[in-house]
């Protein structure tokens, strides 16, 4: 019981604000890295894709 002294309630609700904080900025990281890994797998399909068409002399061929 002696340890629970030591929980009031503002030390309490500031862990829990500094806890939400936390997994806010983690989750918002996340999905950053995740969007541009989408990007990046996209733009490396196009230039694919164009370099295929381009070697089979479809469209945009010179």
């Amino acid at each position: 019981m002696q340890l629970l002294r030591h929980f009031t309630i503002r030390r309490v609700v500031l862990w829990m604000m500094i806890l939400s904080l936390t997994a806010v900025a983690r989750a918002g990281s996340y999905g950053a890295m995740t969007l541009r890994e989408m990007y990046r797998l996209a733009d490396s399909g196009d230039a694919t894709m164009n370099e295929v068409l381009h070697g089979l002399g479809g469209v945009n061929a010179r």
